[in-house]
This record gives C-alpha cells, sequence and structure tokens, in this order.
C-alpha cells in the first residue's frame, strides 16, 4: 500500500498540506494540495494520478510546525501453529485508536458476563475442558466463537491492520547444515516460529519504520536448542539486521500486567494458522471467515536447497535473498477470495 505524507506549505496556514504519494511506497510521486481543518480524523483521498483511494490520520499540529510525522503504530504479536502451518501474528494499531481498541475488548468481555481482567487464549477457549476451569466457563461454544468473531470485525473497523508471517512445515528443512565453524541446528516449531515472526516484522517494515512502531510479543520462555547453544524461544521474536537503527524489539513489560491487547494477537496467530492448513479442524470454516474478515498483508517462507546456506542467522541481512514462494500464497488468495 502506497504511504502518503503530508507536509505543511511554508508560508502558508497549517491547514495547507500538500499530500505526497510517495513512490518509494508504491505511490506514482504526484504532490496535490488539499485544504484542512486543523483537528484529529481521517480524510479519505483519491489520489488525481494513479486513482488510487486512501484514508489518511489527520493530526494538524500547531502553525509554525515544519512537518507532521504519521502516526505511531502499536505492534501486538503471537506465535501459533497447527498441521503443517508455523505462523507469528501482528495485530497493528495506530496509536490514537490504542484505547479504542482495549475499550473494546474488555466492553466485549462484560458483554458477554466475562471478568474484564480474564484472558482470552485461545488454546484454553476452544478446549472444552480447560474452558470448564477457567472465566469462560459460563459460555457456550457459540458464545464464545462469536465473541472471537466480534472482536475481529471490531478490530477491523477501527480500523486495524494485520500481518501474519508463516511457513509451510514442508517446505523448511528440520535441521540447518553446519556452515563452516557455525554448528547445525535443529529447526522444531519454536525455532520456526522465530523466523515467522522476522518474516511478518519484514512485511509491517515495508510500510513503517523502525521508530515508528512500537513492538509488544508474548514472550514464551521455552528454552530450544539453537546453533550450538540453548535460548529461550522469544528471543528469536525480533527483527535485527545492518545499523542497530533499524531493529525492531519486543518492549519490555511487567509480565503480570501483560498488555491486553496480546489476546488479540494470540486469537489472530491462532486463526491463520487454522486457517491455512490443510488439516482439518473444528470450526474451521469460522477459522477461514476471520482470516478472510482480516484481510492480513503476508510474508510466506518458501526455502529451496540453494537458499538453505543463507538462513544460518535468521537476524543477519542477507544481501539480494529472497525467500523462495510458498504454497500459503496460493492457499491465503484462495481464503481471500472465497
Amino acid at each position: 500500500m502506497a504511504i502518503i505524507e503530508l507536509v505543511i506549505i511554508p508560508g502558508q496556514p497549517s491547514r495547507v498540506v500538500n499530500l505526497f504519494c510517495h513512490p518509494h511506497h508504491g505511490g506514482c510521486g504526484l504532490f496535490t494540495q488539499v485544504q484542512f481543518s486543523p483537528g484529529v480524523y481521517d480524510y479519505s483521498h483519491t489520489c488525481l494520478n494513479c486513482g488510487k483511494t486512501y484514508v489518511i490520520n489527520v493530526n494538524l499540529p500547531p502553525q509554525g510546525v515544519a512537518l507532521l510525522p504519521r502516526q505511531s503504530v502499536h505492534a501486538f504479536g503471537d506465535e501459533s501453529s497447527y498441521g503443517d502451518v508455523i505462523g507469528y501474528g501482528l495485530v497493528v494499531i495506530h496509536a490514537h485508536n490504542l484505547l479504542a481498541a482495549e475499550q473494546l475488548l474488555s466492553g466485549l468481555k462484560r458483554r458477554y458476563a466475562v471478568d474484564p481482567q480474564a484472558e482470552f487464549h485461545c488454546r484454553i477457549v476452544f478446549n472444552g475442558h480447560q474452558k470448564r476451569k477457567s472465566p469462560w466457563k459460563n459460555l457456550s461454544e457459540s458464545q464464545v466463537l462469536d465473541f472471537a468473531e466480534e472482536l475481529i470485525l471490531g478490530l477491523g473497523r477501527l480500523p486495524a491492520a494485520f500481518v501474519v508471517g508463516a511457513v509451510h512445515r514442508n517446505e523448511y528443512p528440520a535441521e540447518l547444515p553446519a556452515v563452516g565453524k557455525v554448528p547445525a541446528s535443529e529447526m522444531g516449531t519454536k525455532q520456526v516460529a522465530g523466523m515467522a515472526c522476522w518474516s511478518a516484522l519484514m512485511t509491517l517494515r515495508q510500510n513503517f519504520g523502525p521508530d515508528e512502531i512500537k513492538f509488544l510479543s508474548d514472550p514464551d520462555r521455552v528454552k530450544v536448542p539453537f546453533f550450538g547453544r540453548r535460548i529461550q524461544a522469544h528471543t528469536n521474536y525480533k527483527l535485527a539486521f545492518g545499523e542497530a537503527s533499524q531493529h525492531i524489539l519486543p518492549e519490555p513489560f511487567d509480565e503480570k500486567d501483560k498488555p491486553a491487547l496480546l489476546q488479540a494477537a494470540d486469537l489472530f496467530a491462532y486463526t491463520a494458522t487454522h486457517a491455512l492448513t490443510d488439516k482439518a479442524a473444528r470450526n474451521k470454516g469460522r477459522f477461514e471467515r476471520w482470516y478472510k474478515i482480516s484481510g492480513p498483508a503476508t510474508g510466506f517462507w518458501g526455502v529451496s536447497d540453494e537458499s538453505v546456506y543463507s538462513l544460518q542467522d535468521p537476524v543477519q541481512e542477507i544481501e539480494g535473498f529472497e525467500p523462495s514462494s510458498s504454497r500459503l500464497e496460493a492457499r491465503h488468495a484462495e481464503l481471500i477470495a472465497a
């Protein structure tokens, strides 16, 4: 998606701006003068040259400010796996919509007579035995599904954006071979989830700079083997390459007071893997519907024999490296077109 930047025209009142359809982000390069009223609101603009329509978050600064920076975003992330798909999902929310998103989640819980502090965790609420021991025990399976669908729909209307990085298990080696002094490494589900996170963040990075992204990831402290050492799985949930200024690292938070919207990331990641896999699943049709509703941006990994060598260190950028195409691309297109 092209990004349109708002620039205050020198010597003019702050309500007169240039809209720049930036070619580096897929735009056509056209400048268009538009007169805005001061305030914070969404403005729909159609580029006069390429004809694309964009919704712009307007937040006009006081007169005399030279540049209106784009709004920062909060990216809430979590991993999931099901069948032959390992994925990492991001729910991306503009900072000015953060409170509305939190209120949406807590308001839904109240409406379904659930404690607003109760955590919505898919592996609990979609598991009858575990649900019966949780704060969600009084909800029927149908009510839980309706709650989840309302959450996905509500986030989409904010709007929030969804990004999924995913790997098909059959397209990724179970072990990466040793290269030089770098030892071989097992690439199990949790190691591959780190690659899926890297891919999701790379996709998000195409539209936002590192300084515009506040990344919050649900931690996974299980220790896994990784190139001759043992690490906590979540230490690979990041994007790090080149200069340190280009890194996207998880923001620290008190795990006794986890950001509530990590629950939305849990739901989206769970939805994505259950929709993308060929494996049968209970209520699979609902997951496929939610996937279509979310309309996610994607980063799918396929790995050829020729490219395995370049994956020895997943946090380093390989100049010119492109993942091979994945069968998940066709599955995604099928789900969106359904």
